[in-house]
């Protein structure tokens, strides 16, 4: 008989021999004992059973998580310390199905007796990926003055992957035409589209924003400048609910001339002798202060209506006129593709519409 020097696995491992003779004829030999040889040790295979591939939420990726908790080796010799290590796994497919085949790397074990053992590779599992839930929000671009609801949005959402395709398809309005700030904006009927979007669920199919809606200024300049103030027009009459509502003027102009009636060559403001209480607090106190045609990049500015810039500017005295009316005739230089009244450089609006003016520091 022999005994191995370690019962673990190894390569021409001592193994010591114990001798023992018998037979009729023994006594007539003397024997010379072999006292030890060598051998191998080789490692046991094991299989594995109830190894789980789990289901997971879509997250753009084939990563697979696999349960070992729950694992049984079968094959190991009692009270040998021997498990099976963390196990990673690959999906066939990273979208959302059902029963998706799941590979996996060659199992490893783990333990003190490690070592004496071999693992089989692991059979084919499956597992499920479900979709992942999509919250939509909407973001809406500030606009002039058009007289209609017509609101530009844009969908932004929490998808997981960059590079994931969707798209959306919904409609959106402001709830009010009328200039103003964070005017509200509803987004209605948000359905989900594209190559991804079986990946998610979408949890809303409306979301709420808010935009300015600013007025016409004579300052803006549009290559269809002409047919956005033949509707602003229209429409305007449209939302006007009575002779005194007032609605943001329906003219457009090219660029302003710098220069009005009676200023010098070079001259592009008329002084603001009298500013009122709210807009003299925008400026430190004492400031001069004028009404430009436009203002320079980076200077302090305040923004004006017509009406309020009436009360405001003194006007140079003329024999016959009266003054109070003459008021109401603010003379700021424009150019002749206006479509409001220009009388002697100035401008008479329509009853019940303002202009927005600059406000600048002499």
């Amino acid at each position: 008989t022999g005994t191995f020097d370690s019962r673990n696995v190894g390569t021409d491992r001592t193994v010591t021999l114990a001798s023992s003779y018998s037979g009729a004829d023994a006594g007539n030999y003397v024997f010379v004992d072999q006292a030890s040889t060598t051998a191998s040790i080789t490692p046991k295979a094991l299989t594995v059973v109830n190894l789980l591939a789990l289901d997971k939420v879509y997250d753009g990726t084939t990563h697979a998580s696999i349960n070992v908790s729950l694992a049984i080796l079968n094959g190991i010799i009692a009270d040998d310390d021997v498990a099976l290590a963390e196990l990673s796994g690959q999906f066939a497919d990273r979208n959302v199905g059902q029963n998706i085949t799941v590979t996996t790397g060659q199992p490893t074990l783990t333990g003190e007796h490690a070592g004496n053992y071999t693992i089989e590779p692991i059979s084919t599992l499956a597992a499920s990926i479900t979709p992942r839930d999509l919250a939509v929000t909407a973001t809406a671009l500030d606009k002039m003055f058009d007289g209609t609801l017509n609101a530009n949005v844009t969908i932004g959402d929490n998808r997981i992957r960059l590079e994931d395709e969707l798209l959306y398809d919904f409609t959106s309005r402001f709830v009010s035409a009328e200039p103003g700030q964070n005017r509200l904006v509803l987004v209605t009927e948000i359905l989900l589209g594209g190559a991804d979007a079986g990946n998610y669920r979408l949890l809303n199919t409306a979301a709420t924003t808010f935009a300015n809606i600013r007025p016409l200024s004579i300052f803006d300049q549009l290559p269809n400048a002409e047919q956005i103030i033949v509707d602003s027009q229209a429409n305007a009459q449209l939302t006007a609910e009575s002779p005194v509502t007032k609605v943001v003027p329906p003219q457009l102009l090219a660029k302003p001339s710098p220069q009005g009636p009676g200023m010098a060559p070079g001259v592009r403001f008329v002084s603001v002798n009298e500013p009122s209480a709210s807009l003299a607090a925008q400026f430190e106190p004492g400031a001069g202060l004028q009404l430009v045609a436009q203002p320079r990049p980076g200077e302090q500015t305040a923004t004006v209506t017509l009406s309020e810039v009436a009360e405001m500017v003194a006007l140079p005295e003329e024999a016959g006129v009266d003054s109070s009316r003459e008021r109401r005739r603010i003379r700021v230089p424009l150019n002749n593709r206006s479509l409001v009244d220009v009388v002697d450089g100035g401008v008479a609006l329509p009853e019940g519409v303002e202009q927005i003016m600059f406000v600048t520091k002499r």
